[in-house]
């Protein structure tokens, strides 16, 4: 049980801090290219991302218990 919630907190963790990093080596390493991203584009692009996050292991698991059913 340790090591399952181990694994789950490592995944949490790299789901959450890939997009930090990203936005903290853009504000790092800024230039005219990146100075465009307001907040409501972060607000925006969590949303795209958690929200596919979310949906993924779900329609992963759908996708299982059909393969499961039918073999």
């Amino acid at each position: 049980m340790k090591n399952k919630c181990t694994i789950g907190l490592l995944f949490l963790f790299l789901i959450v801090g890939i997009p930090l990093i990203i936005d903290l080596l853009l504000n790092v390493f800024s230039g005219a290219i990146f100075n465009s991203a307001d907040n409501s584009d972060w607000l925006g692009f969590w949303g795209g991302y958690l929200g596919s996050v979310i949906v993924m292991p779900l329609t992963l698991y759908i996708a299982y218990l059909e393969f499961k059913k039918r073999a």
